[in-house]
């Protein structure tokens, strides 16, 4: 950033000159002028006057007035350099202000000849920065001590900038950048480059003046929130998977996984006021494992467990998503089936029951097998709430289990 005033020293020098070369040019017409006066004199008498000899006084007064132009010219030129001198000050003020500025600040400082790619000035914080002196890149190319990458990136910037300012785009003369640094000790620190692109009168660009600080810290910073921001994400989506976990428990059978019985009530009610709203076939079909007791006492509870969770997959593999199949209590199980009329219910039912018949419990010696009786209500025509509904299936039910088990019944009044 040399802003020296060297183009007014040299103007100031050659005036300087000129008013030398002025007086003695002054001195010598003045001499001349005098002497011809007093010769003019001296050769015609006391009684010497211009009209006496025209062609002499003619002389005189160019003399004369040559000296008063010569005197205003000298007069102007000692103003000039008068005025030039006060903006030579202010602007050596100005200068030693700026390079105070460069000099003391923290950020680096520099300016960038675009013709050549070089530098042109560098402050000496670059020494704090990545321990470099300023004149070790003093006259180096733009891509000294950066990182091939951060390299090729800012020559890109540099060339799109001056494109974008030949074609009259304004905001193309500031451009921020970020950029990897290359110390003395081989280091590589993050840095951040604000450069302003300088133009003559014409508009041409022809200097870049920028400024690079050290954001290393602060990038290092914004990783750690970055980090720190997935893992408090990763927190809540685990915190969110246990409050779904959570809320599954509650709503879940823990031996068979299927829904319990209070999801089922909210359910069932939510279901049977739709299918009033709507207009829609609504069916409920109730089921109780034949000689349940019987499995327990003979083989043990762990078989008759194990009865049970075979029995909740089969139901949950022939279920529909929108099915809600649950424990009611003990070894019953109820299933809701919405939008499914009586006749398609009573099939779905006929199908579960022939798919238990092919069930086989391990039990150490020879497999256990077992059986349902099943029992169909359907909305609106056997119940219209849902406490009727369930009493419906549960008495159809039990009409399975009176003729003979192992079958489906229909509610019937």
């Amino acid at each position: 950033m040399d802003i020296s005033p060297s183009g007014y020293k040299n103007r100031r020098t050659f005036g300087a000159r000129l008013r030398l070369v002025l007086f003695f040019l002054f001195t010598w017409l003045g001499v001349a002028l005098i002497l011809f006066l007093f010769g003019a004199r001296g050769l015609q008498g006391d009684d010497f006057t211009v009209g006496s000899n025209p062609g002499l006084g003619v002389a005189a007064v160019s003399a004369l007035l040559l000296f008063l132009a010569l005197s205003l010219l000298l007069i102007r030129l000692l103003r000039v350099e008068k005025e030039e001198g006060v903006i030579a000050a202010r602007l050596m003020e100005s200068e030693a202000r700026y390079r105070m500025l460069a000099e003391n600040s923290h950020d680096v400082i520099w300016t960038l000849d675009i013709a050549s790619r070089c530098y042109t000035y560098v402050s000496p914080s670059i020494t704090e920065l990545c321990g470099y002196l300023p004149e070790d890149l003093v006259g180096r190319p733009f891509d000294a001590c950066l990182t091939p990458d951060s390299a090729a990136r800012l020559a890109r910037d540099i060339d799109l900038s001056l494109r974008r300012i030949a074609a009259g785009d304004k905001t193309a003369k500031v451009v921020v950048s970020e950029l990897e640094k290359v110390c003395r000790g081989g280091e590589v620190i993050q840095t951040e480059v604000v450069s302003s692109y300088l133009h003559n009168a014409e508009g041409v660009a022809h200097t870049i003046l920028g400024i690079t600080r050290n954001v290393s810290e602060r990038k290092a910073a914004e990783l750690a929130l970055r980090e720190t921001n997935r893992q408090l994400h990763a927190r809540i989506e685990e915190i969110g998977r246990l409050q779904t976990a959570l809320q599954d428990l509650a709503v879940r059978d823990s031996l068979t996984g299927l829904y319990n019985r209070r999801y089922l009530d909210e359910t069932l009610e939510r279901e049977v006021s739709r299918a009033r709203r709507e207009g829609a076939p609504l069916s409920l079909v109730m089921l109780d494992i034949d000689y349940f007791k019987q499995v327990n006492d003979t083989h043990g509870h762990q078989v008759g467990d194990e009865a049970l969770r075979m029995l909740a997959a089969t139901l949950l593999a022939n279920v529909r998503a929108e099915d809600v199949a649950c424990r009611y209590g003990g070894e019953e199980f109820l299933i809701l089936l919405p939008n499914m009329p009586l006749d398609a219910a009573i099939q779905r039912a006929q199908a579960w029951r022939e798919a238990v018949e092919r069930l086989a419990v391990p039990a150490g010696g020879a497999p256990v097998c077992f059986t349902v009786s099943l029992g169909v209500a359907a909305f609106p025509e056997h119940g219209k709430t849902p406490d009727e509904l369930t009493r419906c299936a549960d008495r159809a039910l039990y009409r399975s289990k009176n003729d003979g088990r192992n079958r489906v019944s229909v509610f019937s009044a």
